[in-house]
């Protein structure tokens, strides 16, 4: 018996569903595995000193404590494992590296699923694959460190997205875009500068629709559950030291990024920032901090420009190697990095991080952008849905490389918008090996 071509496009989708839930438990098994032979349940992360200090505090004073780095970093993510320890007590890191693991590994199954809606069917398998076993972002989920929820909530609200807008029922909507509030707003509390993706995201979402009138109340409502649970830390700050502040580590942050003895980078041998009148308290002081970064970028074009290119190249660079900079020092995979293994003897450092090891490092950054520009230009040119999705995950990489700009190069920054990052070079990946034509079943587009 013949089967028709038009019976092929579900049987493949079935067999694709079929494969991506199986290697997604198969996947969080393994991890479940690791996680039962690290010590301690957890891989410290780059933060976890700060982390760790915080979450001391907080069991000796509770939630209004004075503990510095509650105040100066952003305190959602110790509030987190705090109330994690507080029911599950000395298995509090285990349960930490497993409550990651899920929602990452959930976050990105629905993601892929959500594919098989559009005609970008034929990619979800690569997509899943890529994202879910890609070293760094992968094992993220076992590291100290909020980097890994905030990379599978973008993906699960990018999940959201492509399932409402094939659905007309208003009240699914009303359902998912709570939820996608829920969501970000869960995200900014544990970083705040997520906020600007949330709210990008609902924006072109409401766009999409083009019934703002009938959603406007819902989804006013939405927003200010989004900025609510954020919200709440200015008001612990103010209750435990008397600052109307989320954090006071943006100023200081940002002077680590400017002036002319600035590298772009954490280290700046020629001593980074500019000089600055403070005042005030500390959340005072780092406003004016903030103030005077500013004000230097917009007297200083041309350096500016400068530094921002550098920061890109820092934004983007391998996890290590010659052209390394950031704060992945502690990044899982350089456990079994067989390029680091290879810097242990000094032919191979001299390999590793020489002129070849160098046009290695650098070909890296350049393709990785290549795909990456070329996977949106494809979602670009199908028009539709698929557009749609690659204008949201483009703009989304661009707000975090623009985030950088004004701070500094650190290729720890892109972690959290590592899945659009991915999904965007899947595309382009896929699409170059099918000889630079993209590999479409057929079907009609979405508007």
């Amino acid at each position: 018996m013949k089967i028709s071509a038009k019976s092929k496009p579900k049987s493949a989708r079935l067999d694709k569903k079929f494969v991506l839930f199986h290697s997604s438990l198969i996947i969080l098994l393994v991890k479940l595995i690791t996680i039962q032979n690290i010590q301690d349940g957890i891989w410290p992360g780059a933060d976890s000193e700060n982390y760790l200090a915080a979450l001391i505090g907080l069991t000796g004073q509770g939630l209004l404590s004075t503990e510095e780095k509650l105040t100066y970093w952003p305190a959602g993510y110790p509030i987190f494992i705090y109330l994690l320890s507080i029911i599950f007590g000395s298995l509090l890191f285990p349960t930490l590296a497993i409550t990651q693991s899920l929602f990452f590994s959930f976050s990105v199954y629905y993601f892929s699923k959500s594919l098989l809606t559009t005609r970008l069917k034929v990619f979800s398998i690569i997509v899943f694959f890529l994202i879910s076993l890609n070293p760094t972002l992968g094992l993220s989920s076992l590291s100290l460190g909020y980097e890994s929820i905030a990379a599978s909530g973008i993906i699960l609200s990018l999940a959201l997205v492509v399932n409402d807008i094939k659905d007309t029922n208003s009240n699914l909507f009303k359902k998912r875009m709570f939820l996608h509030s829920l969501n970000f707003g869960i995200l900014a509390f544990l970083q705040p500068r997520l906020i600007v993706i949330g709210i990008f995201i609902t924006i072109f979402w409401i766009y999409y629709k083009k019934q703002i009138q009938k959603i406007l109340i819902s989804v006013l409502l939405a927003t200010l559950v989004m900025l609510l649970i954020p919200s709440s830390l200015i008001l612990r700050n103010y209750q435990a030291n008397g600052l109307t502040t989320i954090s006071t580590n943006l100023g200081s942050t940002m002077m680590l990024g400017v002036g002319n003895g600035a590298s772009g980078g954490y280290l700046s041998p020629d001593g980074a920032g500019v000089p600055c009148d403070v005042s005030g308290d500390r959340a005072e002081q780092d406003r004016s901090l903030v103030k005077c970064a500013l004000a230097w970028y917009l007297d200083n074009p041309g350096k500016s420009i400068e530094l921002a290119l550098k920061k890109t190249i820092y934004f983007w660079s391998p996890w290590y190697g010659p052209a390394f900079n950031g704060t992945m020092a502690r990044n899982p995979w350089l456990k079994i990095n067989p390029i680091r293994s290879m810097t242990s003897t000094p032919d191979g450092a001299r390999l590793v991080f020489g002129d070849l090891g160098k046009f290695i490092s650098y070909s890296w950054i350049a393709l990785t952008l290549l795909f990456l520009i070329f996977g949106f230009v494809i979602l670009w040119r199908l028009g539709g849905i698929e557009r749609y999705l690659g204008t949201i995950a483009g703009t989304i990489v661009f707000i975090a490389l623009a985030t950088t700009w004004l701070t500094l190069g650190d290729n720890r920054f892109r972690l959290p918008i590592m899945g659009m990052s991915l999904f965007l070079q899947a595309v382009g990946i896929r699409t170059l090996f099918k000889g630079g034509k993209p590999p479409m079943v057929d079907g009609p587009a979405l508007r």
